[in-house]
């Protein structure tokens, strides 16, 4: 094959890739920032540090009717249906790199601190 023809199919298999790449990549991105913007701004009367780069999937809530603190850090992964209750002054702090599949939850009155790289299995309750 010359230069010219195998140039011609890298162009058709790049896309060919584009949808996956335009839902499962860019889209997946900018839903995530725009979670990511969702729940600070629905939680201006409470401490909500969000770090970035931060995956954040669908049906991530924080529920924190009387204020509190959630704290995540760089390169954190909260796939699918993340939800965290903090009642009163709870404090939840979560480390860098720590991932959630689906599913997880967390209810905290007090205080709850989370290291860096820990992984959370499917359903995990806390």
């Amino acid at each position: 094959m010359s230069a010219g023809s195998l140039r011609a199919v890298s162009d058709v298999s790049r896309l060919r890739r584009l949808p996956y790449r335009a839902r499962y990549v860019y889209g997946e991105r900018a839903a995530s920032a725009a979670r990511r913007l969702a729940t600070l701004a629905t939680n201006a009367h409470a401490d909500v540090r969000i770090a970035r780069p931060v995956h954040i999937g669908p049906g991530f809530r924080l529920f924190m009717p009387q204020g509190g603190t959630f704290i995540v850090h760089p390169g954190c992964d909260f796939r699918r249906d993340f939800v965290c209750e903090i009642s009163g002054g709870g404090h939840v702090e979560i480390g860098p790199g720590t991932t959630f599949t689906s599913s997880t939850l967390i209810q905290i009155t007090t205080s709850l601190t989370i290291g860096r790289r820990a992984v959370f299995g499917q359903s995990a309750m806390i």
